[in-house]
């Protein structure tokens, strides 16, 4: 159910408020099926999780309610929350290991060749269709 609530959240405007998918569309980005969408959407709809605001066209407009109900942490003030200020725990020192780097490249490039060079009378390609079995 949180899942398919997500993903009308991330059509919601700020204040949950003018959200219009189409199931088609939360088939798609949960990879439910649009009947297994319709369910949960009748689920959430009776929790009064997400509510139905009528229609815009052909398509549903829906509503997540944002306040008290949905949203029990409000209850508190961030001032309330307490955490350590202490530094972590632990060694830091630097890491060693492999520093090696790329090699330099070379001023002078070789001239030498690096394969032997293919023959222009045609002996190598003869060499190559005896090796294969082509006939000539």
């Amino acid at each position: 159910e949180k899942f398919v609530l997500l993903a009308f959240a991330d059509h919601a405007d700020h204040d949950g408020l003018n959200v219009y998918p189409s199931y088609e569309r939360v088939a798609l980005k949960t990879g439910y099926s649009e009947r297994q969408v319709k369910r949960i959407v009748a689920r959430l709809k009776k929790r009064g999780a997400l509510i139905v605001d009528g229609k815009v066209g052909r398509r549903n407009k829906f509503r997540i309610p944002i306040g008290d109900k949905m949203s029990p942490i409000a209850e508190g003030t961030f001032d309330d929350l307490q955490g350590t200020s202490e530094p972590p725990s632990g060694t830091s020192e630097t890491p060693t290991g492999d520093t090696a780097t790329a090699p330099k490249p070379s001023v002078k490039p070789s001239t030498d060749p690096s394969t032997k060079p293919s023959s222009t009378d045609g002996t190598n390609n003869r060499d190559f269709r005896s090796a294969w079995g082509v006939k000539t």
